[in-house]
């Protein structure tokens, strides 16, 4: 998979950062130490972190950037499977839903 030009930045400054235990860092690690992150505190720190970009919504949870990152894959021309799979989804039905909204907003205009 190919990763979209956007994210490139983020992680290469991740792994210059971690350079010296690339091979046993985490992506995402509790604040002040190294040991793994619960759901808990990763919706945390997405609510931080959205809130710091001045990102307000009645939900800013990881799902925020779940749906935005599978509306970025529907709207470049992937496939509902080819997204599906991309998330690691069971169904499609997470998928249809949010192309569905796409359409929406298209034909608002």
């Amino acid at each position: 998979m190919t990763l979209p030009e956007f994210s490139l930045a983020a992680l290469i400054a991740w792994k210059e950062a971690h350079a010296l235990e690339a091979d046993h860092a985490l992506l995402f690690t509790a604040p002040g130490n190294s040991t793994s992150i619960n759901d808990v505190l990763l919706g945390a720190v997405v609510k931080d972190a959205l809130a710091a970009i001045g990102f307000l919504a009645p939900d800013m949870s990881p799902r925020v950037l779940r749906n935005t990152f599978a509306r970025r894959q529907l709207l470049s021309g992937r496939t509902n499977e080819d997204t599906t799979r991309m998330l690691g989804l069971v169904s499609h039905r997470t998928v249809t839903r949010l192309r569905a909204t796409i359409v929406e907003a298209c034909e608002c205009r």
